[in-house]
């Protein structure tokens, strides 16, 4: 119930705009979901590290965090075998790397690519 409170809390401030406050309660979310050990909670946490992957796109254009994010909701998604949310956290991966081939930096795009 507490993990669900701060992914509704976050979602709230984000659609309010408070970024900070959205990052604050998606964290807490995310930490209790990786600390509680409950296989129950792995399709709550690639919802809820795929959200974050999308807000620090977002809010911050913060792709190096955004990656790390989705990598991790990619990971849970795939042990529930929930293809949904493996699609979601793939599609915003290859727009990281979209973004990042279209940079005047070739070095990134391929730092990112061999991430994928």
């Amino acid at each position: 119930v507490r993990i669900l409170f701060h992914f509704v809390e976050g979602l709230t401030n984000r659609c309010e705009g408070r970024s900070h406050e959205c990052k604050k309660h998606l964290i807490a979310a995310t930490e209790l979901c990786t600390t509680s050990g409950d296989a129950k909670n792995d399709h709550i946490s690639a919802t809820i590290f795929t959200e974050m992957g999308r807000i620090f796109l977002e809010f911050e254009g913060n792709t190096k965090e955004a990656r790390e994010m989705l990598q991790v909701a990619c990971v849970y998604a795939e042990k529930y075998g929930d293809s949904l949310s493996h699609y979601n956290a793939q599609l915003l991966l290859l727009s990281i790397f979209r973004r990042a081939s279209e940079s005047e930096n070739e070095q990134k795009a391929l730092r990112v690519c061999e991430q994928l």
